[in-house]
């Protein structure tokens, strides 16, 4: 994620004000999370992808028809199609910027108030269990940061792995008693934009450092002297994807798949075609290079057919006048992959500015037309782009899944057996959006994390499976 644009005038609680939080930002030199390209990756690089046929592109402004009605439901949450209700809020201190759900226990990241758990045996009534603060120390207006830079948890529920850039370290948590998180140790010189568990958090790789630390002992952590990017030309990432164990996803430009059966010692299996730069660098406004630098997923640990990856935008304005990569899911049929060692681009689903004159039921300061589409400037963190998305529980071959984009709230995707895109709904909260991240609690209930105002709407999903 890459903290950028105008902030909201909305009040934030007394010791959290709009200038801590801004001031986290701007010292947060890694904010963007951007890839850090030496040079590209040699491996197995195979041709590039073949334009995405015009047949299989979806846009925002292309919602399926509703069996419910009306077709837009205003709640005091927000704007949403009538298959999806909004059950309520949980209110935070503002900057939640991630999550990962182990059991019924839900692990919840923020900049400034550090790490929570939640007990979520019932998902519509989520109860805090604890809060372990990381202080990092005193900010220009006086409140306390907590800064914890990792938007993708890395734990197995005995331990947790997260990065503090401006501490220069990383601290190592034990988190095997939710209710109380306890810091086991402290790696300095380790830093990372977001951190992955290998084999069960034996190990961990850091995205954009490229550090492997060696954690089968978790009070005395090991900082390796090699680095994981070793054997992909130095490309950093924004995230690593371990799918199964032994093998890793890099989300980076080229994307690159690795052999971790030893963690210490990765191997490159091989890399998707790099995309090249814009004749004019100016062009390229996103967060980080490529169609799929910022995040991946591939269901069924590797086995599905479908394999889908973004990139993320700085996208504050109208939708249209930005490029595609930044604004869009790209999804990717894996046949054969691992003979041809190539996968086909088959679809992508990309994020539009919404019609001023379609907004029902006024559409907020927004304007939120009935796609769920902002057709005002978007404005916030990072305006009309992708993030980060989950598929539903039962997605295999095909199947729902939820993603988060910023002012264009939470977008319901449906995934065809034949590879295409189709809205199934959509979530945009009240006031200016920076939904940042959606999670499945159960195959019907998701939270949605809202960055700038800290909050995690509760969401039930009422449609088809």
């Amino acid at each position: 994620m890459r903290v950028k644009g105008i902030f909201p005038t909305t009040p934030f609680p007394p010791s959290y004000t709009l200038l801590g939080l801004l001031a986290v930002c701007l010292m947060l030199s890694a904010c963007s999370g951007g890839s850090t390209v030496a040079s590209a990756t040699t491996g197995n690089s195979v041709t590039a992808n073949p334009v995405v046929p015009s047949a299989f592109v979806s846009t925002s402004a292309q919602q399926e028809p509703l069996t419910c009605s009306p077709k837009q439901v205003v709640s005091e949450g927000g704007y949403s199609t009538c298959n999806i209700k909004w059950l309520g809020r949980l209110a935070l201190p503002p900057s939640t910027i991630s999550g990962k759900l182990i059991g019924n226990i839900f692990y919840l990241t923020s900049f400034l108030s550090g790490v929570y758990t939640f007990d979520v045996t019932v998902p519509e009534n989520p109860k805090q269990l604890a809060n372990l603060r990381l202080d990092m120390g005193r900010l220009m207006d006086g409140t306390t940061a907590s800064v914890v830079e990792n938007e993708d948890p890395a734990t197995n529920g005995k331990i947790l792995v997260l990065s503090r850039r401006p501490m220069m370290d990383t601290v190592i948590i034990d988190n095997s008693d939710p209710k109380d998180l306890k810091i086991l140790s402290t790696v300095f010189g380790a830093t990372a934009h977001t951190y992955t568990c290998i084999d069960d958090c034996r190990y961990a790789y850091g995205s954009d450092s490229g550090v492997i630390l060696d954690l089968r002992d978790p009070k005395k952590p090991v900082l390796l002297p090699n680095k994981w990017w070793d054997v992909t030309g130095r490309v950093g990432a924004h995230d690593l994807t371990e799918v199964q164990p032994g093998f890793v996803v890099v989300s980076a430009n080229p994307a690159s798949f690795l052999d971790t059966k030893d963690p210490a010692n990765p191997k490159l299996i091989f890399s998707l075609p790099k995309t090249p730069p814009p004749l004019i660098a100016a062009v390229r406004t996103s967060a980080q290079e490529g169609p799929i630098g910022h995040n991946v997923i591939w269901p069924g640990q590797g086995t599905d057919k479908f394999f889908m990856g973004l990139s993320e935008g700085i996208y504050n304005g109208r939708c249209e006048v930005f490029p595609q990569d930044g604004r869009s899911l790209y999804l990717y049929d894996t046949t054969d992959w691992q003979s041809t060692n190539q996968f086909k681009l088959q679809s992508r689903y990309t994020l539009v500015s919404g019609n001023i004159a379609d907004t029902l039921n006024g559409g907020g300061i927004q304007g939120v037309d009935s796609n769920g589409n902002p057709s005002t400037l978007e404005v916030g963190v990072e305006g009309c782009s992708v993030h980060w998305f989950e598929p539903n529980p039962n997605f295999s071959n095909g199947g729902l899944l939820a993603m988060s984009s910023f002012s264009h709230g939470m977008r319901l995707l449906k995934v065809t057996e034949q590879g295409q895109f189709k809205q199934m709904g959509y979530f945009v909260p009240n006031g200016i959006a920076s939904t940042v991240a959606v999670y499945w609690i159960t195959d019907r209930i998701l939270y949605a994390l809202d960055f700038i105002n800290g909050q995690v709407d509760i969401l039930q999903y009422d449609g088809p499976l």
